[in-house]
C-alpha cells in the first residue's frame, strides 16, 4: 500500500475559508455573550408591543446559528466523503495486495509440491536402480524380474522428466 499524505481536492478547506468560519464563530459567540447586556439595557420596556420589537431582533442571532449549524453539517458532510473515497482506495489496494499474496502462497506451494514428488521419485530410481545392479551382479536371477526392474527404471525416468518439464513450462 502507498503511504502517501492525501492531500484535500476541496476548495473549502483554504485558509481563507477557515479564516472566515473563525471570524463568523467570533461574531455569534459576542453576540451570545453580549446578549444579557443588551436585554438589561434595552428590555426595561413595560409595553408588550416594545418586548416584541425587542425579542424579533434576536431572531438574526438565531439566523447566523442555524447558518454556522448548517455550514459545519456541509462541511462534516465533504470530509466524510473524502475519507470514505480514501478508505475505498486502501481497501482496493488490499485486496489486489492480497490477491497478490494468494497467488504467490499458491505458487509456492506447487513448487513444493514438485519438488517433493522429485525428492521421492528420485529415491525410488535410486533404489530401483541399486536393486537392479544387485540383481545383475547375482547369478541365477529370473531376466524377467531384471526386465521388470529396467522397465520401473524407465517409468520413474519418465515421471521426473515430466515434473521437469512442467516446472519450466
Amino acid at each position: 500500500m502507498s503511504k502517501e499524505k492525501t492531500q484535500s481536492s476541496f476548495p473549502i478547506l483554504s485558509s481563507g475559508a477557515i479564516i472566515f468560519l473563525t471570524v463568523v464563530t467570533f461574531m455569534i459567540i459576542m453576540a451570545w455573550f453580549f446578549t444579557p447586556c443588551i436585554i438589561a439595557k434595552w428590555g426595561s420596556s413595560t409595553s408588550i408591543q416594545d418586548k416584541g420589537q425587542f425579542g424579533d431582533q434576536f431572531g438574526a442571532i438565531n439566523t447566523l446559528f442555524t447558518a454556522l449549524a448548517f455550514i459545519l453539517l456541509l462541511i462534516n458532510a465533504i470530509f466524510q466523503k473524502e475519507q470514505l473515497l480514501i478508505q475505498k482506495k486502501e481497501y482496493k489496494e488490499t485486496i489486489n495486495s492480497l490477491r497478490e499474496e494468494k497467488d504467490r502462497q499458491e505458487r509456492l506451494e506447487m513448487l513444493h509440491s514438485k519438488a517433493y514428488k522429485i525428492e521421492v521419485l528420485q529415491l525410488k530410481f535410486t533404489l530401483e536402480k541399486d536393486l537392479l545392479n544387485y540383481l545383475k551382479s547375482k547369478s541365477g536371477v529370473n531376466p524377467n524380474i531384471i526386465k521388470n526392474v529396467e522397465k520401473n527404471l524407465d517409468g520413474l525416468e519418465a515421471q521426473i522428466n515430466t515434473i521437469y518439464s512442467d516446472e519450466t513450462a
